[in-house]
């Protein structure tokens, strides 16, 4: 090579890479080129571009999986609602008696006295002695 300057030259092999040359000699040291942009600077490669996109679209799925989630739980998990029990549109009816068997009540037959009742004994009093004067 008539060039001695290492540097990043097109691979004599292979055009459409580049190969270092080290000044003496060519290296195993292979790229490819980069493509420029719209303002002559190197644009981002294709992957990180697909990476990227692929990244906000996984952030967007879980956050809308978020709030399905999230409406599930508070319109059916949600258990007990704060709204009140409805009222009625008619007049409540009273409750029909279920008729029930008579019940009967256990007689127990009259005792009849053997002896006629005795009145209490009461103690006679000791008379008191009256002190005289």
């Amino acid at each position: 090579m008539s060039d001695p300057i290492p540097g990043w030259y097109p691979d004599p092999e292979e055009p459409s890479r580049q190969r270092f040359w080290d000044g003496t000699r060519w290296t195993e040291a292979r790229a490819y080129p980069v493509a420029a942009g719209l303002d002559g600077l190197p644009g981002p490669a294709p992957q990180e571009e697909e990476r990227g996109t692929n990244w906000a679209l996984v952030v967007g799925l879980l956050a809308l999986l978020g709030v399905v989630l999230l409406a599930v739980w508070f319109f059916l998990l949600r258990g007990g609602s704060s709204e009140p029990a409805p009222v009625p549109t008619t007049a409540p009816t009273a409750p029909t008696a279920v008729p029930t068997a008579p019940t009967k009540k256990p007689t127990v037959p009259p005792v009849t006295p053997t002896a006629p009742p005795t009145a209490p004994t009461v103690p006679p009093t000791p008379p008191t002695a009256v002190p005289t004067p």
